[in-house]
């Protein structure tokens, strides 16, 4: 069973989520204003993006550099399926992302 399957409807993503590699479809990704101050940056933004992961669509904030350089690295675009993986908290933390392509 998924974990995204067993929250409700218009729950965001933790980073948890991510200490297995998930497969997921890279929707769209934008710099929004964090809804709560404390999960944003310096400047109060937030990378927002929407991942699909199970047929299911959620939301993910993240302000992790690593994690923006992971998925430019593996050359992501809007609608390519991956493989998303954290390791780490804290500073500590790595992203892996493996592109596999528009669909699996």
């Amino acid at each position: 069973m998924s974990l995204v399957a067993d929250l409700p409807k218009g729950d965001y993503i933790k980073g948890s989520l991510f200490e297995e590699p998930q497969t997921v479809k890279f929707v769209s990704v934008s710099r929004v204003t964090a809804n709560n101050p404390k999960y944003g940056d310096d400047s109060g933004m937030t990378n927002r993006y929407t991942l699909e992961i199970d047929g299911e669509e959620r939301t993910f904030d993240n302000t992790s550099i690593r994690l923006v350089g992971a998925i430019d690295d593996a050359g992501i675009e809007a609608g390519d399926m991956g493989i998303m993986r954290r390791s780490g908290q804290g500073t500590d933390t790595m992203w892996e992302v493996t592109k596999l392509g528009k669909e699996v």
